[in-house]
């Protein structure tokens, strides 16, 4: 918790000093922003950009909504939920809808807030309303200046941006300069002229001044207004002006502001000196924190601090009620440089751990944690990261927790077991499984080195050891560790419970226990208090991988609109996004495209860069969805969209995923050069952990090596699809031994080895049958249907077929599909039956009815019943004609 909570001054102007000097030339420029969407005060520290823009506001006729920004701004929903609360000081209940679906959608992409928020602004319209924004240069998270940004693009009539900054906003500025729709005042605008300085240093100095000093101090701090009223103040302590520092005359303008606050602090007496050199530690200050931090008496405290405010110098008050301050920027960050130079490096490392303690104390664990570590106090700032880690792992803000482990040095993370738990966990969120084992070794050595260590924290491991095992595929091991950690985790430790379900269920799965699979997750449901716990999605989503592995889309579709269901109102951006990627995955094998395209952009569009597993996962699906459209070059950006994405997070983990999603683009598109410079960076080895995604790029490596068509690479793939075969009947793993099936058809088909391939062919049926798999047929293309149309002329499944038939591209009428020598094949609506097709091969050699009834051992009348019903499902009228037909199919 920051300390701006505890006050109002985050939501409105500082007050202004009372020898505020008006500047008539600068606020008739602001008021032309009232025509304009934008206005940008962009100067240096000290140059007045607040108070130009407070001043601006008490005039405005619109009413204004204000926020101060600071550095620990940087999240994207924490800014929103401050802007609403900056909006509702201006009009109260604002922003319902957007409030609403932060509330409900926390994970919704950075367009979709901003569409809300802008559609909530329009309400705003009449009157009209200026929201201004303090100290934007603090800001430097990019998804908060793309909603910036998204907002200044579409702000309705009558609602006005305001930003001051130290620096240009990564903002369309020039465009919006250019087409007249921003009002801008920079550092040379907010100089003081020779008679505006006059004011200003004969208000602060209290005394009439010549002409000559103006014009000496306004020269030599460059109109800059925080080095006059430093000047100014200084003077005070002369009375004649002759006796003014002669050095001051001489100093650079660079120097003047270090020089005039060394002079002036060190005018004050020895305690105001040591007060606010020990308070420069702090970023906001109370009179109760200023007391645990300098040692002072309460009313030591408030005299010093009523003495600084009176002045309105170095101090601003930051609420109405005088309960919170801070110093001027500039002031403190000159102040914390003399500091290390007046005390010990220990004195200002106990000045921190006061800080810390006193934030700990109220509750405050992000300020807690800052000035612990900033003691060097290693212990203290892991237990602040301890207490802060479990309530937002239990929120599912990810991001704010890679934030707070970022605060810690690599060394001091890998001695903590605290830490290193927080970094497992952070891998797994992110998909990163390659780094986990040795975060998890790096654990179990620290945990021997902590003896005292909370036994939370050893279900934690064990845990993500059964994770870990069950990846590396040792099952057994993963069993045991899953068990252990389900007797430890108390049932607050859910994702704890969780994981090692997840690893519990695919290790029984790995087995070749599908019944002891699903019961280890669905035993979790009897933990499940409340139905729409994070829990429950939780489990819903292991279910759903499971399911995916058995192939079983029915109970996938079923468990992943429960998940979607149950995730909807949490602060859990990965239970969201695992929930749509495995609708769109039945969704696409059931070959229902549109329902696949919405579940699979819906996770690809959301703007959180840590669900890079989900986010990889389903812009595979998305990519192969737009190719099924007939949609290839959206698919071929999607797909590198992927890649860039892999690139700028450094999740090299997941890399090879997005690369090999482009080679299998290649593929179906016919480029097998590019697939073919794919297959040189592809590591041929066989499966070593399980296959989980939406493709595995294994078979891409298959399908690559059958485009390039070659004696060499057709080997190639056959030893690969061998491997994969084994690995997925040794793992239980149904979806893509399916698949694997089916590409060994290919191949034998490919070598002439028609019956093998038919088995093959007939073995993925028998698999895919049962959930009604589609796509994965139809993906593989025009060779298969041939397959599958031999297949159903030999009574194989025929309804199933006939559906998967239907679903290959037409070539002319809606029952043809070509073959791989593109000849066209008729898909029956009957087939023939097992005898028929024995008395057609017959009929092909040439047999008589009597030799056929012979050969078959049936009467001639027999046979001229079979040869009848040929005839009429062939529909010929002669024997050679159904010969005929029967070769142009392939039959024969």
């Amino acid at each position: 918790m920051s300390p701006h909570r505890l006050f109002s001054a985050k939501f409105q102007p500082p007050p202004l000093s009372q020898d505020l000097v008006p500047r008539p030339r600068l606020l008739a420029r602001l008021d032309r922003g009232l025509q304009r969407k934008l206005i940008v005060i962009s100067a240096l520290a000290g140059a007045g950009k607040t108070t130009l823009l407070s001043e601006w506001l008490r005039g405005c006729p619109l009413p204004s909504a204000w926020l101060s920004l600071d550095e620990y701004d940087n999240d994207l929903i924490l800014f929103v939920r401050y802007l609403i609360e900056a909006i509702r000081t201006a009009r109260a209940g604002a922003c319902r809808q957007t409030e609403d679906l932060l509330d409900d959608h926390p994970s919704s992409p950075v367009s979709a807030i901003a569409a809300t928020l802008v559609g909530d602004l329009a309400e705003l319209a009449d009157p009209g309303l200026v929201l201004a924004l303090d100290d934007y240069h603090t800001i430097t998270e990019p998804a908060v200046h793309e909603l910036v940004s998204a907002l200044v693009g579409r702000l309705p009539h009558g609602v006005h941006l305001a930003l001051a900054t130290r620096r240009d906003p990564p903002l369309p500025i020039t465009r919006l300069w250019l087409r007249g729709e921003m009002v801008q005042v920079r550092s040379y605008d907010l100089r003081f002229v020779l008679q505006e300085a006059r004011a200003l240093l004969q208000a602060t100095a209290r005394k009439t001044l010549s002409s000559g000093i103006v014009a000496m101090l306004t020269e030599k701090t460059e109109g800059w207004a925080v080095g006059l009223r430093l000047a100014a103040y200084h003077l005070r302590d002369f009375p004649e002006e002759s006796a003014f520092p002669q050095d001051l005359r001489g100093t650079s303008s660079a120097l003047i502001a270090e020089y005039l606050l060394h002079e002036v602090l060190n005018q004050q007496p020895p305690d105001i000196q040591d007060f606010v050199l020990r308070t420069s530690i702090l970023a906001h200050f109370s009179r109760s924190l200023c007391e645990a931090v300098t040692g002072f008496s309460a009313a030591r405290v408030q005299d010093i601090i009523g003495c600084m405010a009176s002045d309105n110098l170095f101090l601003v008050v930051l609420d109405p009620e005088g309960a919170w301050y801070r110093y001027h920027h500039l002031f403190r960050d000159l102040v914390q440089h003399w500091l290390t130079e007046r005390y010990s490096r220990a004195d200002v490392l106990a000045l921190h751990a006061r800080a810390g303690a006193w934030y700990a104390d109220k509750g405050m664990m992000g300020d807690a944690l800052r000035h612990f570590l900033a003691a060097g106090d290693t212990p203290s700032a892991v237990k602040m990261a301890a207490r802060q880690r479990h309530a937002l792992m239990a929120q599912g803000r990810w991001q704010q927790l890679e934030q707070l482990l970022g605060q810690f040095s690599p060394d001091r993370v890998h001695q903590s077991p605290e830490l290193l738990v927080l970094k497992a966990w952070l891998l797994h969120y992110q998909g990163r499984y390659a780094e986990l084992p040795a975060v998890v070794q790096g654990i179990e050595a620290a945990l021997a080195q902590s003896p005292l260590a909370a036994e939370t924290l050893e279900a934690e491991h064990d845990a993500l050891q059964a994770l870990t095992s069950y990846l590396a595929l040792d099952a057994e091991s993963a069993v045991a560790y899953a068990q252990r950690a389900l007797e430890k985790a108390p049932q607050a430790l859910w994702l704890a419970r969780l994981t090692a379900r997840l690893a519990l269920a695919g290790a029984q799965l790995t087995l070749g226990d599908v019944s002891g699979a699903y019961k280890a997750v669905y035993a979790g449901f009897e933990e499940v208090d409340d139905q729409d716990s994070p829990l429950k999605a939780s489990l819903l989503t292991t279910a759903c991988h499971v399911h995916w592995l058995t192939g079983n889309l029915q109970g996938l579709a079923q468990a992943a609109g429960q998940c979607l269901a149950s995730s909807q109102d949490r602060i859990a951006p990965a239970l969201w996004a695992s929930a749509n990627h495995y609708l769109g995955c039945a969704s696409y094998q059931l070959n229902d495209l549109p329902a696949a395209e919405r579940h699979f952009a819906a996770v690809v569009q959301q703007p959180y860069p840590s669900c890079d597993m989900w986010r990889v996962y389903s812009a595979s699906g998305l990519a192969l969805t737009h190719q099924a459209q007939g949609r290839p070059e959206e698919a071929r950006a999607v797909a590198e969209s992927a890649v860039t994405c892999m690139l700028q997070s450094g999740n090299t983990a997941l890399l090879p995923v997005a690369l090999a999603l482009e080679a299998e683009l290649a593929v179906l598109q016919g480029r097998v050069t590019t697939a073919s410079h794919w297959i040189s960076q592809f590591e041929p080895a066989a499966p070593s952990s399980p296959l989980f995604g939406f493709f595995a790029p294994h078979l891409t490596l298959v399908k690559a090596w059958l485009a390039q068509d070659t004696p060499a690479s057709r080997r190639q793939a056959a030893q690969m699809v061998s491997q994969v075969r084994a690995f997925c009947e040794s793992t239980h793993t149904t979806r893509f031994l399916i698949e694997a099936l089916a590409l060994q058809a290919m191949l034998h088909d490919v070598e002439g080895d028609e019956m093998a391939a038919l088995a093959a062919l007939e073995q993925a049926i028998a698999y895919a049958a049962p959930s009604g798999f589609v796509r994965l047929f139809v993906d593989l293309g025009p060779s298969v249907a041939r397959l599958l149309a031999r297949l159903r002329w030999k009574g194989t499944t025929p309804a199933y077929i006939g559906r998967l038939l239907s679903a290959f591209p037409a070539t002319g009428g809606t029952d043809e599909v070509i073959d791989s020598r593109g000849s066209a094949v008729q898909d029956w609506v009957e087939p023939l039956t097992s005898r028929e097709s024995e008395v057609l091969v017959l009929l092909g050699q040439h047999l008589s009815n009597k030799e056929i009834a012979a050969e078959l051992v049936v009467s001639p009348s027999t046979v001229k019943t079979h040869t009848l019903n040929i005839y009429r499902k062939f529909d010929v009228r002669k024997r050679q004609e159904a010969v005929s037909r029967a070769l142009e199919l392939g039959i024969l």
